[in-house]
């Protein structure tokens, strides 16, 4: 009898959590992924907090990272790149050689810990910014993880989420790593400027002539914001659209002044051109916005340096609402 007592306060024990366990089920939450990313978003520095979106898509990786990156000086994004290779993300990085070894550079820590490589040319820059995440996530713009990069440049990211896109951009980490993983495909690589979003990269596309084709289909307006513009083929086509009557508005970086920049030039014709604002620190934007809806941007600044020697990138958009966001971001600076 003491038994059967024992077994039905029991039981009737077990019954009492069954109700609180289906109402935890019911209003979990679901967990942020990679997934939940639209197909394009963009964020403006230093308002936005760079870091912090780029450390965002570190920790919601769960099989790769492949990140290519100009100057890495930033400890707290080091340590999210450490803390996802310890849980089992495969990081995959490249940095520019000249950088490695600059001041708060963290090449060394995490040479600890990942395997980096490094650029070897004699001449030019590895100044791509990027990060692809899970094979489907890409990061890329104007963005150098560094503290003045961070917190008092004017900088811009956008994140697009494209599979397709992805593997555009693994192949040319690949590329510029010099991987075994690498399969050639510049035969391939010859995506079309009528496509919503496309990818060109310097040493395979010539990043140059497409931005001078875009600008040349410009037919209402075009609108820059250039932290150092001395490519004057790129500036001769701004200036041609110019004198047909399209409106051209721009933005250049004050300290990148000199004989070879092209905002005296631009000046000369006409063109309403100004300097940025943000007078103690840098406007590193390498920005294009044509008839409001076409963006250019990327890590390519409009310079020989950039077309002959660098390792860059160019991301063409074509999106009207992604568009004003930039239009908007230019007319503070």
């Amino acid at each position: 009898m003491f038994k059967k007592i024992q077994l039905i306060i029991l039981a009737g024990i077990l019954l009492s959590f069954l109700p609180c366990h289906k109402h935890i089920k019911v209003n979990r939450k679901k967990s942020p992924s990679l997934k939940d990313y639209n197909s394009i978003s963009t964020y403006f520095g230093p308002k936005d907090n760079l870091d912090e979106q780029l450390i965002k898509l570190i920790n919601l990786s769960e099989k790769n990272i492949y990140g290519a990156f100009y100057s890495l000086r930033l400890p707290k994004v080091a340590s999210a790149l450490i803390d996802a290779k310890n849980r089992g993300v495969k990081i995959h990085l490249v940095m520019d050689n000249g950088r490695i070894n600059n001041f708060r550079s963290q090449y060394a820590r995490l040479r600890k810990h990942i395997s980096v490589k490094t650029t070897s040319q004699t001449r030019g820059l590895m100044h791509n910014k990027f990060c692809v995440f899970d094979n489907k996530v890409i990061w890329t713009g104007s963005y150098n993880p560094t503290y003045n990069g961070t917190y008092y440049n004017n900088n811009n990211v956008v994140i697009i989420n494209s599979e397709t896109l992805a593997k555009d951009f693994i192949n040319e980490f690949h590329r510029i790593s010099r991987s075994e993983d690498f399969h050639n495909s510049v035969g391939e690589h010859s995506p079309a400027l009528t496509k919503k979003t496309v990818a060109f990269f310097s040493k395979k596309d010539n990043c140059k002539e497409k931005i001078i084709q875009l600008l040349n289909n410009a037919e209402k307006s075009i609108c820059f914001a250039s932290f150092i513009f001395t490519d004057k083929d790129i500036a001769k086509a701004i200036i041609s659209k110019h004198n047909k009557g399209i409106k051209i508005t721009g933005v250049m970086e004050k300290s990148m002044n000199s004989f070879w920049n092209m905002f005296s030039f631009f000046r000369h014709v006409g063109i309403d051109v100004k300097w940025d604002k943000n007078y103690s620190h840098q406007m590193h934007h390498k920005v294009f916005i044509i008839d409001k809806q076409i963006i250019i941007t990327g890590s390519f600044n409009p310079t020989f340096s950039a077309h002959k020697l660098n390792w860059e990138n160019v991301i063409v958009i074509r999106d009207a609402k992604l568009a004003k966001l930039f239009m908007d971001e230019i007319k503070n600076l």
